[in-house]
C-alpha cells in the first residue's frame, strides 16, 4: 500500500493518468479518451502531447497526409505551449506563496510553543510535506478534476497520515449515498502490479481492500471484475475518512463526480496545440516543392521521399515527375485561425475567474503565444473558503484518530490577492526623484528599496545588502540633516 500512495501523492507519476473510466483511450481523439487522464496530460504536458512509442500516440489530430511517416514527423515537431497549467495554478498557488503559511495551536487565548498537531503539520503524509504543500496539491487537482478526494488513515507508525485521490481514481460504481445525499461509501482503484488493479472501499464501518486480475486495467467497474477481499480493517474513528473537496459548488448534491469546468479549456488549450501543429507542417513542406510522379510507385523512387504525391494517369503510361508548388495562402489562413483561438483562450480564463495577459516569452516554435495568468481577487478567496473548510475537517478528524484534547489549530494564509501594479524603473526613478524634491525620506528610502528588487532579481543575498544600504544611507542623512 506504501508504493500505491507514494504514486498517488506523486504528481508527476499520479495513478488517475494511467487508468480509463468511462471510454477507450485514444490519442487520436482527446474527446474519445478519458476525461481525467485528458486533463493531467493538459497539466503535466504527458499523454498524448509528449508522444510514445504508439505511432498513433499523439494528441495531433490525424491529416489525410500521403503516408503515416509523414504524420509521425509532423507530430514528433509538434510543441504543446502549456497554457492550462498556469490558469488552474493561478487559481490556487496565491493562497500558499504570497505568504508563507502558518499553523497556531491555542488552549484557550495561549498559543502554544509546541504542540504534537504542529509537529504533525510538518509532516502528513510520512512522505515529508507540510499540511500546506500536501492542500496546495489537494486545490490543484480540485480545479483541474473539479473534485479531489482527501483521506486519512493510520501510518506505519500509528500516527494519522493524509493522502489523496484523484478523481481519475473513484471507482463511480462505489459510490453510496444515503437519502440526502451525504457520501456513505466510495472505492478507490490502482494498481498493484502491471496485471492487478486494487481497489481500496471506505466506509464509516471498515476499510475493504480487494484485488482483480481480469487482464482489463480499466478503472471503469464493468462487471468483469472479480474482485477478491485480501484485508478488511474496521474504522475506529466512527465516521468515514474520506473528505470530497469540490472547487465549485455542485448543481446535483448527489453528484460526487461533477464534470470538470476547467475541460473546455484544456480542449482548448489542444486546439491551439493541433492548429499550430499544422501550421508549423505547412511552413515545412513550403520549404520546399512537392513532386509529382506521374503512373509510378513512390516506393519505387527511395524511402527518403517526403514530398511526393503518387498519381495515375490513364492517357498514357509515361512515367513523369514535375514539382508542384503549394499555395502561399494556406500558411496566413492558419495564422490568422490561430490568432482567433488565442483569442477564445483568453476569454474562457477570463470567464473562470482569470485574467491573461500576453507574455514576452514566446513557445519553442515561435508560433503560439505563451500568457500570464492572474487570477482575480474575488476567485482566490473562493478558493480560499475551501481550503478553510480542508483545514477545519484535517483538524477534526485528526483529533478523532489522535484522541480530542481542548485545543484549537489556525492556519494564517493570505487575505489580500489584489494584484501589484507594474511599474517600470522610469516611473519609479521620477516618483523617487518627487520624494527627493519634497524631503520625504520615508517615501524615498522605499522607491528604492522597490528599483533595487526589480534590478537585482534573484539574487538575493545581494539585495539584501543593498537594502540594508538603502537603511543606513536614509539615516545616516537624517543625522547631518539634524547637525
Amino acid at each position: 500500500m506504501s508504493d500505491l500512495l507514494s504514486r498517488i501523492n506523486d504528481s508527476k507519476q499520479c495513478t488517475a493518468a494511467t487508468f480509463k473510466t468511462e471510454t477507450q483511450d485514444n490519442y487520436e481523439n482527446p474527446r474519445k479518451t478519458n476525461v481525467y487522464r485528458f486533463l493531467m496530460d493538459s497539466y503535466t504536458g504527458r499523454g498524448g502531447f509528449a508522444g510514445i512509442a504508439d505511432s498513433n500516440a499523439e494528441y495531433c489530430f490525424l491529416t489525410p497526409d500521403p503516408s503515416e511517416r509523414m504524420y509521425q514527423t509532423r507530430a514528433a515537431r509538434s510543441v504543446y505551449t502549456n497554457n492550462f497549467r498556469p490558469i488552474i495554478n493561478s487559481k490556487v498557488d496565491p493562497i500558499f506563496s504570497k505568504k508563507n503559511p502558518y499553523t497556531t495551536v491555542y488552549i484557550g487565548e495561549d498559543a502554544q510553543d509546541s504542540h504534537y498537531y504542529i509537529d504533525w503539520c510538518s509532516n502528513v503524509n510520512g512522505l515529508g510535506q507540510t499540511k500546506e504543500q500536501f492542500n496546495n496539491n489537494v486545490m490543484r487537482a480540485a480545479v483541474r478534476d473539479e473534485v479531489c478526494y482527501v483521506v486519512m488513515d493510520t501510518g506505519p507508525d500509528g500516527l494519522p497520515i493524509v493522502y489523496m485521490q484523484t478523481a481519475g481514481t473513484v471507482d463511480r460504481d462505489s459510490i453510496v449515498t444515503d437519502e440526502w445525499g451525504r457520501l456513505i461509501q466510495i472505492g478507490f482503484i490502482g494498481a498493484k502490479d502491471s496485471t492487478t488493479k486494487v481497489r481500496h472501499l471506505w466506509s464509516s464501518e471498515s476499510l475493504i481492500i480487494q484485488e482483480s486480475s481480469n487482464g482489463e486495467m480499466a478503472i471503469i467497474n464493468s462487471g468483469t471484475d472479480n474482485w477478491i477481499t485480501v484485508e478488511e480493517r474496521p474504522v475506529t474513528i466512527g465516521v468515514m475518512p474520506v473528505k470530497p473537496v469540490f472547487a465549485n459548488p455542485r448543481i446535483n448534491t448527489d453528484d460526487y463526480l461533477p464534470y470538470p469546468e476547467s475541460a473546455s479549456i484544456a480542449f482548448m488549450c489542444h486546439n491551439i496545440y493541433d492548429a499550430c501543429s499544422n501550421y508549423d507542417w505547412i511552413l515545412h513542406k513550403q520549404a520546399h516543392d512537392t513532386m509529382i510522379f506521374k503512373n509510378a510507385d513512390i516506393e519505387a523512387v527511395g524511402t527518403g521521399v517526403d514530398w511526393g504525391i503518387k498519381i495515375s494517369d490513364p492517357t498514357g503510361a509515361t512515367t513523369d515527375v514535375f514539382p508542384y508548388s503549394p499555395s502561399s495562402e494556406h500558411p496566413k489562413n492558419h495564422l490568422e485561425a490561430i490568432l482567433n483561438k488565442q483569442q477564445e483562450l483568453k476569454k474562457l480564463a477570463n470567464e473562470s475567474g482569470v485574467d491573461a495577459a500576453e507574455s514576452a516569452k514566446q513557445a519553442e516554435s515561435g508560433i503560439a503565444k505563451a500568457f500570464t495568468f492572474q487570477a482575480r481577487n474575488e476567485t482566490i478567496q473562493k478558493m480560499l473558503n475551501v481550503v478553510y473548510s480542508l483545514d477545519k475537517w484535517e483538524q477534526q478528524t485528526f483529533k478523532l484518530y489522535y484522541g480530542g484534547g481542548e485545543w484549537e489549530a489556525i492556519t494564517t494564509y493570505a487575505t489580500n490577492f489584489q494584484p501589484q501594479p507594474d511599474i517600470t524603473l522610469e516611473q519609479l526613478q521620477d516618483i523617487s526623484d518627487n520624494f527627493t524634491l519634497n524631503n520625504v525620506d520615508s517615501g524615498r528610502r522605499e522607491t528604492l528599496k522597490l528599483m533595487a528588487s526589480k534590478i537585482f532579481d534573484g539574487m538575493p543575498d545581494v539585495l539584501s545588502e543593498i537594502i540594508l544600504d538603502i537603511d543606513k544611507a536614509i539615516v545616516q542623512n537624517d543625522a547631518e540633516v539634524i547637525e
